[in-house]
């Protein structure tokens, strides 16, 4: 198992405001780290901005990043092959006239975005990818490795961190090194969960890896902290990115030491968020007492059910169910992970569906596997 070492952020990432009210603790449970970590939230009393204030360090990121052990679909399912053909769209429609020839994503995963810009946009695509897994992946689909250029191609027309920025423990000092690796009138493309999207199924915002909680208004002192100036922004509804469902923020921004973006939100937006999160385990916690003395096992062993492990009041599931052989056969948080592939109708009284994701995948299989629907209950319909 790793070791852990925590930072502590006391100013605000975004505008440098110290004395931020601490407004949350939840508890998370940890695979790699075989423990529970209790995380904490702030509100920025100046600026509204949500953020961890107890994050891991740099190094224990990293490494945990190198090392999760999480599944990597070389294959798109076909909700998150339409997200990303989204994210392309606005790309290509907002890049303007500008002459687009190199493309890096820093975090790209599987691949998926690439694979889709690639084909659409005719455009040289790179990566810079911590997972190792990850990283076999992509250069097995021919996209090329950042970190093994010579230094004085580094730079690119643009640059994309979907889903990257709520990570990073001080946003505002990475946009401005990744100047660095742009080229003159570069763009970078920027795509975040929407913290203001609260009727949303969202409760996997709240893990260990995600710090920061942006809303239109953040992102735009954010830019102004950095650097930047908005080119172009939407909001999207769309569900199915890979390992979540929610709304996003898409923001194509460009280098502009005198920006001014402007947007007036206030901070309820955040607090809404998170207590209607918690509502799901809530719902969880009282479906639990209502069928005391059932069989209960979950589907899943995965963000959600860690979350509702730590912090549930109630008893624990006997058998959580998951189809990743590195999880088959361990247990999590004492319950017993077993192969999804041997589960029948009458292992359980209740079944709980611990993802949002993949869900019509997941509904053709239980089918498939004759689990009743009278006893199958999915989180995204509990609160």
């Amino acid at each position: 198992m790793q070791t852990a070492t925590h930072q502590c952020v006391k100013n605000c990432p975004i505008c440098d405001n110290l004395g931020s009210p601490l407004r949350r603790k939840l508890k998370i449970y940890v695979r790699a780290f075989d423990g529970i970590v209790a995380s904490e939230f702030s509100v920025c009393a100046a600026c509204d901005f949500a953020f961890m204030v107890n994050p891991f360090d740099d190094e224990t990121m990293a490494d945990y990043y190198r090392k999760n052990d999480q599944i990597r679909r070389d294959e798109m399912s076909a909700e998150e092959e339409l997200h990303t053909s989204n994210q392309v769209r606005f790309l290509s429609e907002n890049m303007g006239d500008r002459n687009i020839e190199t493309m890096l994503e820093v975090g790209a995963d599987n691949g998926a975005f690439l694979k889709i810009a690639q084909k659409k946009l005719g455009i040289r695509c790179y990566f810079d990818e911590l997972n190792e897994v990850a990283c076999s992946i992509l250069s097995a689909n021919g996209f090329l490795d950042a970190n093994k250029m010579d230094a004085k191609d580094r730079r690119f027309d643009v640059i994309v961190v979907r889903h990257v920025l709520e990570h990073i423990v001080f946003p505002a000092h990475y946009l401005e090194e990744l100047k660095k690796r742009m080229s003159p009138g570069g763009l970078v493309f920027v795509e975040v969960p929407d913290c203001t999207s609260i009727d949303m199924n969202e409760t996997d915002t709240f893990c260990l890896e995600h710090v920061n909680y942006f809303s239109l208004a953040s992102m735009c002192r954010l830019m102004n902290r950095a650097g930047y100036s908005i080119v172009a922004y939407e909001s999207s509804r769309t569900e199915g990115y890979g390992t979540t469902s929610n709304r996003v923020l898409r923001i194509l921004m460009e280098a502009n030491p005198h920006s001014k973006n402007t947007c007036d939100q206030g901070s309820d937006a955040w607090d809404n968020l998170l207590n209607k999160a918690l509502k799901y385990y809530d719902a969880i916690d009282s479906l639990f007492l209502k069928n005391k003395g059932k069989r209960t096992a979950f589907y899943g062993a995965g963000t959600h059910t860690l979350m509702f492990l730590a912090n549930t009041s109630v008893g624990l599931p006997p058998v959580i169910y998951d189809k990743d052989p590195k999880k088959i056969g361990t247990e999590l948080h004492g319950s017993k992970i077993v192969d999804a592939e041997t589960i029948t109708d009458s292992d359980a009284d209740i079944l709980i569906v611990m993802v949002t994701s993949y869900k019509k995948e997941v509904r053709a299989f239980l089918e498939q596997k004759g689990i009743s629907k009278e006893k199958t209950y999915f989180l995204t319909q509990m609160a």
